[in-house]
This record gives C-alpha cells, structure tokens and sequence, in this order.
C-alpha cells in the first residue's frame, strides 16, 4: 500500500462581538474579519460563534425578527467569500422553521465551490431561569 501524504485540515476561528451590535453590522464585521484572516491563514475552515448572525436567546421578539431562510441573504454573501477564497465557513444562525414563533438554532456551512450544508440544534438547553432558555425560544431539530 502506498502511503500518500494527506492535505492538511485547519480550522481558523473567528472571534466578533454577537451581543451588541446590528445584525448588519455583525454581518458586515464577520465578513470583514474572515476576509483579512484569509490573507494570513490562507484555505481552512473558518468557524463562526454559534450566535454570530442572531441575537442571545433573551429576547423572543427579536429572535423571531431576525430568523432567516437557509438558503438566503446571510447564507449567499458567505457562499461569495467561500468560493472567493477557496475555503469553507461555519456560522451560527436563527433559520425559520415550521413554527414561526420558534425558529431552529442552526449552523450554516458553506464551501469553495458553493455547497451550502445545515445542522439544526437538537438539544436545547434549559438553563432554568428566564429568559435563557434555548428549549423555549427554538424549535429542536431532529
């Protein structure tokens, strides 16, 4: 058998303020933060906090407000900066789901080549005390 060197597989993550500021402007700085990380880390997987397009699951209205379609706006402008850059991205955001009072916590990988992959969170968190319950805010997926 012959031993063929494997291409090496790195993840890059990408560290934003989620918590205050617009989904624009999280949009816009995650965008920005993954394009001048790609000029020093070069091809990778560059990994998104969980909440980087959404707001924290404390505020119902907004969670509402700001769920997405996968696929959609948010999902497209990365898919740009994927195929851009020959890498693939990871994000957290709220997707509409079913029920449009609890929208699935989900993650949105997109590839080089315009692959668009989705996980939808299975299991909630309930922390027991309001508001930051994940069980009452989302839909689980399955």
């Amino acid at each position: 058998m012959v031993n063929k060197a494997q291409p090496e597989l790195k993840f890059i993550t990408v560290q934003m303020d989620v918590a205050s500021v617009s989904k624009e402007k999280r949009l816009s700085g995650a965008l920005t933060l993954i394009e001048s990380a790609t000029a020093a880390e070069g091809p990778g997987i560059y990994l998104l906090p969980e909440y980087a397009l959404s707001p924290l699951p404390n505020d119902a209205a907004a969670i509402k407000g700001q769920a997405e379609t996968v696929p959609g706006p948010m999902t497209e402008s990365f898919s740009h900066v994927a195929r851009k850059h020959g890498i693939w991205i990871a994000m957290g955001l709220l997707e509409i789901s079913p029920d449009p009072d609890h929208p699935y916590n989900s993650i949105a990988i997109v590839g080089p080549r315009g692959e668009l992959h989705r996980y939808h969170k299975t299991h909630l968190w309930d922390s027991g005390v309001e508001p930051w319950r994940e069980c009452k805010a989302f839909t689980p997926g399955s």
